[in-house]
């Protein structure tokens, strides 16, 4: 079956979060979600039925970058929950966003996916090597209450 329009390319995206700058987000993962399954019993067999929505975790990669503001992932996660201080209320440090697949022209919006209550949960840097001239990236995990298409 032929495929009419053009192939959406994996770089034309655009992850749109207060207070994170977009073009450091280098890669995305989107979460997964889930409807569980839940079966009842009728007679001698099984209904299965739709249950709960799972959603799984929002993953990016960013660039780490000299300026100092840049640290936004830490003061996030400070915000969630802080070493011997504790956290915020989930309504100061949850947050909406959505990410945007773009046409070819990286101006016009092709797809919007919403994101829902999401705060960084895990912030992990890539290995330092004195060897090597490569970037250091940061990998920013997200956990996601609410994701959809829109």
């Amino acid at each position: 079956m032929p495929i009419d329009g053009r192939v959406i390319k994996s770089f034309q995206f655009l992850l749109e979060i207060d207070g994170v700058p977009a073009l450091t987000i280098q890669k995305v993962q989107l979460p997964e979600i889930e409807v569980e399954e839940v079966s009842h019993s009728v007679g001698a067999y099984d209904v299965k039925t739709a249950g709960r929505i799972s959603v799984g975790d929002l993953v990016c990669e960013k660039l780490m970058v000299y300026d100092p503001l840049n640290d936004w992932a830490w003061r996030w996660l400070r915000q969630a929950q802080d070493f011997g201080i504790g956290g915020l209320l989930p309504d100061s440090y949850r947050k909406e966003g959505r990410l945007v697949l773009l046409q070819p022209d990286l101006q016009t919006i092709l797809q919007t996916y919403e994101l829902g209550k999401i705060w960084v949960k895990k912030v992990a840097t890539a290995d330092l090597d004195k060897s090597s001239s490569d970037n250091i990236i940061e990998t920013v995990t997200f956990s996601v209450t609410k994701f959809r298409k829109l």
